[in-house]
C-alpha cells in the first residue's frame, strides 16, 4: 500500500526524520505515536507529497486512494450534509457529467460508463449513508443542515471525518480522530474502523482507542521510527523490555570503557606500552555507544497548603441557564463535600463547560 524507505527530513538545523522506513500493509490498523513535535503530522504530509523530503523514497501503490483528516478545518456557506455528500471531487464530477448527458442519446455509451461509476461510488444511497455517519459522530437529525460557518472547529472536524469515511478510501490517514468526540461518538468510530476494509494509519494519544484498533505501533522518537507488534499496551511492555536490555548493555559497555580509559591513563607515559595504548585509544574512537531513551523531564509545582474548608465546598440550588430558546439547566441543584472527586460526563453540547464557567463565576 505505502512504502517509505530511508526517509530523511530536517527543518533548518532540526532533524525530523533520520533513515525512517516502514511498509503499511493492506487492511492493517497502525497507531503512530510520539511526543508532540516529533514529526507525526509532518510524516503524513510527506506521504501524500505535500511536504518535500530531503532524501529517501515514498511509494504509493498505483491508483491508491487515501483520505487525510487534519486538525484544522475551514468553514463555508454550504451545509454539513452538502460538504459530506458532495465533498468528493471525483463523485461530483461524475454526478455533474451524468446530469448533463441524461437527455442526450448521442452519448449513450459514455452515459452508461458514468452510471456504472455513479453506482460504484454509492450515488443512489449517498445521502442516507452520509446521515448515518454524521449521526454516528454526534449530529442530531436536522443539525447537518447548518452552514459550516455556524459550526465550531470541533464540529467541522466531525464533518470532515464524515466526508472522508463516506469515500471509503484505500488508506485512512487520521490525525487525532477522537479529538472533540464525546464517548458515544468515539465508541461508534471504533466500531466503524474495526470493520473498515482499508488500511488505517492514525495519530492518537488515546490509549483505549489504540488498544481497540491497532495491530502495530509506529513510534517516532529522536528522529527515528521504531515498529512494535500489537496494540498500545503491547508497545509499552515491549518498549520497557527493550529499554531494560539497553540499560544493561550500556552499563556493561561503560564499565568496559572505564577499564580501557584507566589502562590508557596508567600506561600513557611508558614507551614499552605505547603500542597497546594507541591500540586502545583507536578502539575507544570506534566504539558505537549504546543509546538509551532519555526520560522526559517532569515539571514540578509546589502549592501552599490551602485553608481547610467546611464540610460542603460547593452548593448550587435551583440554577437555571438558557442560551436564547435553548434551556441548558432547569432548577439544577448539587452539593459537593470536602474531598469529593467528581467526573463530569455527557454528550457534547449538554452543558459541561457551561457548568464549570458558572462555578468559576465567569458566566
Amino acid at each position: 500500500m505505502i512504502f517509505v524507505e530511508k526517509l530523511n527530513k530536517q527543518f533548518g538545523s532540526k532533524i525530523i526524520f533520520r533513515n525512517v522506513s516502514f511498509h503499511l500493509r493492506p487492511k492493517e490498523k497502525v497507531g503512530l505515536v510520539g511526543e508532540n513535535g516529533t514529526g507525526k503530522t509532518t510524516l503524513f504530509k510527506v506521504i501524500i507529497g505535500r511536504e518535500p523530503l530531503d532524501s529517501g523514497q515514498v511509494t504509493l501503490r498505483k491508483g491508491l486512494r487515501y483520505g487525510l483528516l487534519e486538525q484544522d478545518q475551514e468553514g463555508g456557506g454550504e451545509s454539513a450534509l452538502e460538504r459530506v455528500v458532495l465533498g468528493d471531487p471525483h463523485f461530483l464530477q461524475v454526478k455533474t457529467e451524468l446530469e448533463k448527458l441524461e437527455a442526450d442519446e448521442k452519448f449513450e455509451d459514455r452515459y452508461g460508463e458514468l452510471q456504472h461509476e455513479f453506482e460504484r461510488l454509492g450515488g443512489y444511497d449517498r445521502d442516507a449513508r452520509s446521515k448515518i455517519i454524521l449521526q454516528g459522530l454526534g449530529f442530531k437529525p436536522g443539525e447537518w443542515d447548518k452552514p459550516l460557518d455556524q459550526l465550531s472547529g470541533g464540529w467541522r472536524m466531525r464533518v470532515e471525518l464524515s466526508r472522508i469515511l463516506l469515500q471509503r478510501p484505500d488508506v485512512l490517514l487520521l490525525d487525532e480522530p477522537s479529538n472533540h468526540l464525546d464517548l458515544q461518538s468515539v465508541v461508534w468510530l471504533e466500531s466503524f474502523l474495526k470493520s473498515y476494509e482499508g488500511s488505517v494509519l492514525l495519530i492518537s494519544h488515546d490509549r483505549k482507542f489504540l488498544n481497540t484498533l491497532a495491530t502495530r505501533i509506529f513510534e517516532l522518537d529522536r528522529s527515528t521510527l521504531t515498529i512494535y507488534s500489537g496494540n498500545y499496551d503491547d508497545y509499552e511492555r515491549l518498549k520497557e523490555d527493550k529499554q531494560t536490555q539497553l540499560e544493561s548493555q550500556a552499563t556493561n559497555q561503560n564499565r568496559r570503557i572505564a577499564e580501557v580509559e584507566r589502562f590508557i591513563e596508567r600506561f600513557r607515559a611508558k614507551n614499552t606500552k605505547a603500542t597497546q595504548v594507541q591500540s586502545r585509544i583507536k578502539m575507544l574512537d570506534k566504539i558505537e555507544r549504546v543509546q538509551t531513551s532519555e526520560s522526559s523531564k517532569a515539571i514540578h509545582f509546589r502549592f501552599p497548603q490551602p485553608v481547610r474548608t467546611g464540610k460542603n465546598v460547593l452548593e448550587m440550588e435551583n440554577v437555571t441557564k438558557s442560551y436564547g430558546a435553548l434551556k441548558v439547566y432547569d432548577n439544577f441543584s448539587v452539593t459537593l463535600e470536602r474531598g469529593c472527586k467528581v467526573a463530569l460526563a455527557g454528550k457534547n453540547g449538554a452543558g459541561k463547560s457551561t457548568l464549570l464557567k458558572m462555578l468559576a463565576g465567569v458566566l
